[in-house]
C-alpha cells in the first residue's frame, strides 16, 4: 500500500449509494490509497497431470483499508457519524448545534460516501464507500497517547485512476476542536430515569466499538462491482476501564454477580459549544480483572441491549459548532 506522508483526502455524501458525487469537504483522517482486491476463480482441469490449475476468471472486485482519526475533533466527527452511526441528522440550534444519532429499526439509514485521494503521483476516485467497522477510544496520558481517537474499516466500490481532485474546498482550522481524554466522564446508573447523573471517578480507559454488518451485492450483467448492500442488526460492544478500588470491586459483587442492568453514561465535554454523550443500556458481559503491579486496574465489558424506558440501545449526542456536515 502506498506511504500515507503524501496523501490527502476529500469526500462527499452520496444522495443515492453508488452514485459519484464531487468533494464537500477536505479530510484530515490518515490512510493509505487502498488497492482493489479482485476475486477470481482458478479452473482446474482434467489434463492428466500433477499441475492445479490451468485457467482463471475473474469474477468481481472489492476495496477494503482503515483509516484513522488521529485525535477526535468535536467538528469533523460529525461528517464521519453519517456513514457510521446514522445518516440523514438534522441539528437543532443556532450555534451550538446539536446532532442525536440513534438508529433506526426498520431500515438502514447510514450513508455512503464518495471518497478523493492523491499522493502527489496520481489522484484516485473511491464510490460507493461504507464505514464497515468503528471504534472511538481513549487513554489516560500516563500510559498511552492521552487523546480521543477513531478507527473506521472501510469498503468501496472500486479505485478510479486518473481522477481530478475536487478544487475550490477550503481548509479548516480544529485546533480549537480536539477532544483530550481528560475531557472524558463516566456514569453509572441503576435506573433510565437517573442516567448520567453518578459519576465514576476512577475511568483510565474506554472504548467504544461496532461492526455494521454489510453484505455486499453482486448482480449478473453487471461491472462486476458491487451494484447494492444490506446491513444486518446492530449493536455496540463498549469497554470502560476503572481502578481497581472498592467501586468496581462493589461493581462485580453487587452487579455483575446479580446481572443486574447497567445505565451508563460516557461524556467527553469540552464547553458548552462542544461536547459528545454516548449512553447505554447493558448488562455486563465480563469482567476482567486485573494484572499484579503497582497501579490495578478492572475492565467492565458489555454491549448494547434495548431498553424500553429509554427507547433506545444506545444513543449518542454531539454537540459542535457546525451547521451542515
Amino acid at each position: 500500500m502506498s506511504n500515507v506522508a503524501l496523501t490527502y483526502w476529500q469526500g462527499g455524501l452520496e444522495t443515492t449509494p453508488g452514485t459519484p458525487v464531487a468533494a464537500t469537504k477536505k479530510l484530515y483522517e490518515i490512510g493509505p490509497i487502498p488497492e482493489e482486491e479482485r476475486e477470481k476463480e482458478y479452473i482446474k482441469q482434467s489434463r492428466q497431470n500433477f499441475l492445479a490449475n490451468f485457467d482463471v476468471v475473474e469474477t468481481n472486485a472489492l476495496v477494503k483499508w482503515k483509516m484513522k482519526m488521529p485525535t477526535l475533533s468535536y467538528d469533523d466527527i460529525a461528517w464521519w457519524n453519517e456513514m457510521a452511526l446514522k445518516g440523514g441528522v438534522s441539528p437543532t440550534g443556532s450555534g451550538p448545534y446539536t446532532r442525536v444519532y440513534n438508529g433506526t429499526a426498520a431500515s438502514n439509514d447510514l450513508k455512503a460516501a464518495t471518497l478523493e485521494v492523491s499522493d502527489g503521483v496520481g489522484a484516485f476516485q473511491i464510490p460507493y464507500a461504507l464505514v464497515n467497522k468503528w471504534e472511538f477510544k481513549g487513554k489516560g496520558g500516563n500510559k498511552g497517547a492521552g487523546v480521543i481517537s477513531a478507527d473506521f474499516d472501510l469498503i468501496a466500490q472500486k479505485v478510479t485512476p486518473g481522477h481530478t481532485m475536487t478544487g475550490a474546498l477550503s481548509d479548516r482550522d480544529i485546533r480549537a476542536t480536539y477532544a483530550p481524554f481528560v475531557e472524558t466522564a463516566f456514569y453509572l446508573n441503576d435506573t433510565a430515569g437517573a442516567i448520567g447523573t453518578t459519576e465514576i471517578g476512577t475511568l483510565m480507559e474506554f472504548s467504544i466499538k461496532a461492526d455494521n454488518k454489510y453484505e455486499t451485492i453482486f448482480f449478473g450483467n453487471d461491472s462486476g462491482y458491487y451494484a447494492a448492500h444490506r446491513r444486518d442488526e446492530r449493536f455496540v460492544e463498549f469497554m470502560v476501564k476503572l481502578l481497581f478500588d472498592s467501586t468496581s470491586y462493589s461493581e462485580f459483587q453487587n452487579k455483575f454477580r446479580a446481572n443486574s442492568g447497567r445505565f451508563c453514561q460516557l461524556k467527553m465535554t469540552k464547553s458548552a459549544n462542544y461536547s459528545f454523550t454516548w449512553n447505554f443500556y447493558t448488562k455486563w458481559d465480563k469482567f476482567e480483572w486485573p494484572q499484579d503491579g503497582p497501579t490495578r486496574a478492572v475492565s467492565l465489558v458489555g454491549r448494547s441491549v434495548y431498553d424500553a424506558t429509554l427507547g433506545y440501545d444506545w444513543q449518542a449526542t454531539l454537540v459542535n459548532q457546525v451547521a451542515a456536515v
